[in-house]
């Protein structure tokens, strides 16, 4: 049986994306996510990270932070979003 999903979670995520200005909500993220996975992408965290970052400004802290969360904790660990 599948884990019940928190709406909590959900609302995080969606508010770090609106801090950095990423356009995409957090369901069409995982859509990409799951549909790199389903194609046997081979390096998948990059390419992933990659086109979800693909519109941001180099250097804007709001952005490398929200990119490190995903990094180090949510999408790519599947620990909990600490923002």
């Amino acid at each position: 049986m599948l884990p019940t999903p928190d709406p909590k979670r959900y609302e995080r995520l969606q508010r770090m994306l609106a801090s950095a200005d990423i356009e995409s909500q957090a369901a069409e993220i995982h859509g990409v996510l799951c549909g790199l996975l389903c194609g046997g992408a081979a390096d998948l965290e990059s390419i992933w990270l990659d086109e979800l970052f693909a519109d941001t400004q180099p250097g804007d802290l709001l952005v490398e932070e929200c990119r490190d969360a995903l990094i180090r904790e949510e999408l790519v660990h599947g620990r909990e979003l600490s923002v």
